[in-house]
């Protein structure tokens, strides 16, 4: 099969090709019903393996089997229980190309892939997605995006899908002047010989119509099939699902003795472009189709005779009364419905070819990955005069103050300490000022972190935003010092700083993440300690603190490493209501150019990863090291008898959950079990109390909730809890409570939001449920089964035991020697 727009520049073949398959779906199973993609994507892989390709078809699946080459099957089969242990698989197998069959999956498939990624896109998704959910249209668009811009190549299943999609690859990136990045990949089938599906003509022979099916919102046939209620004389209906089709095998052999196939329903736009599963498997079968005139198919079906179109229902009853008269017409149709699958459908030949096809991908040079377009924002229409004189001021700023000034703090920086054996390394790490004391999150991994690098290096200089002070920590001891007074006057008054920031589009509540954006006093203060210490490594905790570190390495020469605690522009678009487009557009564009002009990004999950190489970060600047945990802490603690403390009855079962309230999801989380799950025990004589550790609280309690502020020993008090619970919906990162509860050995229940980012299994390290009522029967089971949760929470120990932070701060710093 050509390439239906241009030839493939290639270099080489590969000698046997490695394919990696992502489907929705597991294989087929002829004796139970098929999804229609799952369809497609075995025949693909049983058409790559029949050519000697080496084919792995992965499906998500919470159970995460073994491989299986079962039922005959000439590829291997892979279930994965999370985009991790897809990563591992990809990592272990090292395909030369990697399909993804379901664009929706885009969060499984890794950064840093070794070959092309190409995606099969037959669905024209963003047009059912206006039928379903209009308000899910921005989401999923800046979603396609992302994922066409990592994509080398797009299947399409017509050639009306190529228009279609050229728009979405322009805007993820691609050249498409002279080559657009498509292949028609029809949906295919095996093209059955005529002895194996012949139908009778004689004239007295029952005539059946094969229809239904499920409809949709964007498909809809309820009055084209009407006609059908009380069928034409000599015809009877056949209906898809029926009771003696419970199997696909069972439904392609009651098809093939159907005399016509019925593909009818209203016209709109998706209908326009999308393919029809059933009609292939119809032409392939010999069955002749009375269709609409808009399908992609329709001109196909009517040059070669293989059916019927009509406009109208009312055009169905009278066709059939005439067919059922002319059984030689039916003949006819037949006949030209299998010769038309020959030449357009027939899988052997469509799907085999695309063997070679990937071979000559596999080979080809490298291609620069397309950087998606930033889209010009209201700004881009403001006066011409107006930009001009910014634009003037800006390079006079530049080249009259900013330049000068730098050149002269390059002189005065040219004597500071350098790092060497004699001089010792110090790693300074800049970040937001309210860490003091640890009592969320993003506090306890940032002091964590600083603690567990002073084991590594000479020396670690936490620096924040606060003016006054620094904190130095050596071999795990941390000590408090004060600047001096001309580096704590510098820059203007943080108020000021947080209006300046609120005057470019940030929202109150976030503004303060993005401080040195604006206050240039934390560039002085690290300039005043890179004299005094010989710095190797400044780390910035969250995007904007980046800008100092990057400022140093330009000036200096330190290295410059950036660590995500999240996707922090998709978090606060997806939490602060108030952004508006613009503020949305200055965070991410902060976020993507600093991690670009880093020596070095961190990232605590595969998923944020992915999210940040997709926005246009450069994949080889990105690395996954997860959050950490203070073993240690855990292991001198001693359990507190969390009835007693909080004066709860002794036969209450204690339930547990920790956070910062001022975050919604955490607030959200809590007030689920208390107006959900603790009522649903309760009906089931299960008394429970919740005990919520972490700061801010809310001004109003929640009915079966004790809110207990921050706790100087919270691996005490978790230890003393029955379970934690965690129904958390939304948010991002990686959920640190998770790994504080495993090291407490306390068991966890939680959502598949709660353990996001972490390559945890249901079953194994906690139980994973999204149902509230289900969530219920499973904290019921646990409750009543001491044994379970115990084996429960000593697996998850097990698992978190190579978390400490001493050990995740050894590979910050192996990354970044490795890569000097």
């Amino acid at each position: 099969m050509t390439y239906p727009y241009g030839p493939l520049p290639t270099d080489t073949f590969v000698a046997q090709l490695r394919v990696l398959l992502l489907s929705e779906h597991p294989p087929v199973d002829p004796a139970r019903p098929a999804n229609g993609l799952a369809v497609r994507h075995t025949r693909i892989a049983e058409a790559l393996a029949d050519r000697g390709a080496e084919v792995t078809y992965a499906h998500p699946d919470e159970e995460g089997g073994s491989d299986s080459g079962a039922s005959g099957r000439d590829f291997t089969v892979h279930p994965v229980s999370s985009p991790a242990a897809l990563a591992l698989r990809i990592r272990r197998r090292r395909p030369d190309v990697t399909i993804l069959g379901y664009w929706e999956l885009a969060h499984w498939i890794p950064g840093g892939l070794d070959g092309p990624l190409v995606l099969d896109y037959i669905a024209p998704r963003m047009l059912e997605r206006m039928f379903e959910d209009r308000s899910q249209l921005s989401d999923d668009a800046r979603r396609l995006i992302a994922l066409l811009s990592r994509c080398r190549e797009v299947w399409i299943g017509n050639d009306r899908q190529a228009d279609l999609m050229l728009p979405w690859l322009m805007l993820a990136g691609h050249d498409c002047r002279f080559r657009v990045p498509t292949r028609v990949v029809p949906i295919a089938g095996p093209v059955r010989p005529a002895s194996e599906t012949d139908r009778s003509s004689a004239d007295d022979a029952p005539r059946t119509v094969f229809a239904g099916g499920h409809d949709w919102p964007w498909r809809v046939s309820a009055r084209w099939l009407e006609p059908m209620t009380e069928p034409p004389p000599g015809w009877s209906l056949v209906e898809a699902g029926g009771a003696d089709m419970t199997g696909f095998d069972a439904y392609l052999e009651r098809l093939s003795h159907c005399d016509v196939l019925l593909e009818l329903c209203d016209e709109n736009t998706e209908r326009r472009y999308s393919q029809s599963f059933r009609m292939s498997d119809a032409l392939c079968l010999g069955v002749p189709v009375i269709a609409n005139r808009f399908l992609p198919m329709a001109s196909a079906i009517e040059a070669h005779g293989a059916g019927w179109l009509i406009d109208e229902p009312a055009e169905l009853a009278p066709l059939l009364r005439r067919l059922a008269d002319r059984p030689d017409e039916l003949a006819r149709a037949a006949v030209n419905a299998r010769t038309l699958a020959g030449e357009r459908l027939d899988a052997g030949f469509h799907y085999g070819a695309l063997h070679e096809h990937l071979a000559g991908l596999a080979g080809a040079a490298p291609a620069n990955r397309p950087q998606p377009l930033e889209l010009a924002g209201p700004e881009a229409t403001s006066a011409g005069w107006r930009r001009a004189l910014r634009t003037y001021l800006g390079q006079w700023v530049h080249h009259r103050i900013r330049v000068p000034f730098h050149r002269w703090l390059r002189r005065r920086g040219a004597d500071r300490p350098q790092p060497s054996e004699a001089n010792g390394r110090t790693w300074i790490v800049t970040s937001r000022s309210d860490l003091f004391p640890t009592d969320h999150g993003a506090a306890v991994k940032i002091e964590r972190t600083a603690w567990g690098l002073s084991f590594h290096v000479d020396r670690v200089v936490l620096l924040t935003d606060r003016r006054d002070r620094y904190w130095v920590y050596e071999r795990g001891e941390r000590t408090e010092h004060r600047f001096p007074a001309w580096p704590r006057l510098a820059g203007w008054p943080r108020p000021v700083n947080l209006l300046r920031l609120m005057g470019r589009g940030l929202p109150y509540s976030n503004a303060f993440l993005y401080l040195p954006l604006v206050d240039r006093g934390l560039h002085a203060r690290l300039l005043w300690l890179l004299k005094r210490f010989p710095v190797e490594t400044v780390q910035a905790e969250f995007p904007a603190y980046a800008h100092p570190a990057v400022w140093a390495g330009r000036l200096f020469g330190t290295r410059s490493l950036m660590v995500e605690h999240n996707v922090e522009f998709q978090r606060i678009a997806d939490q602060v209501p108030e952004l508006g487009a613009r503020g949305a557009r200055l965070l991410r564009r902060t976020e993507i150019d600093l991690a670009n002009a880093c020596d070095h990004v961190i990232t605590v999950s595969d998923r944020d990863r992915d999210d940040l190489v997709a926005a246009g970060v450069r994949e080889a600047r990105v690395v996954t090291i997860p959050h950490g945990v203070d073993l240690q802490r855990f292991e001198r603690a001693e359990p507190v008898d969390l009835r007693r403390a909080f004066d709860l009855p002794a036969d209450n079962a204690v339930l547990v959950y920790h956070g910062i309230y001022s975050y919604p999801p955490n607030l959200e989380a809590v007030e689920e079990l208390s107006s959900h799950l603790l009522p649903r025990l309760a009906e089931r004589g299960l008394r429970a109390s919740v005990i919520a550790f972490g700061p801010e609280p809310p001004a109003q309690g929640l009915p079966g909730v004790t809110f207990a502020g921050a706790v100087d020993d919270l691996a005490g008090h978790l230890m003393g809890a029955d379970l934690a619970v965690i129904p958390l919906r939304a948010g991002g990162g990686t959920r640190m409570k998770i790994l504080d509860d495993f090291a407490a050995r306390v068991p966890v229940v939680t959502t598949s939001k709660g353990m996001e980012g972490l390559p945890v299994n249901d079953g194994e390290q906690l139980r994973v449920v999204d149902d509230p009522d289900a969530m219920a029967d499973v904290v019921q089971d646990l409750l009543g089964d001491p044994d379970a949760r115990e084996a429960l929470a000593e697996r998850a120990a097990r698992w978190v035991s190579d978390l400490d932070w001493r050990a995740i701060a050894g590979r910050y710093v192996a990354r970044v020697r490795a890569m000097d």
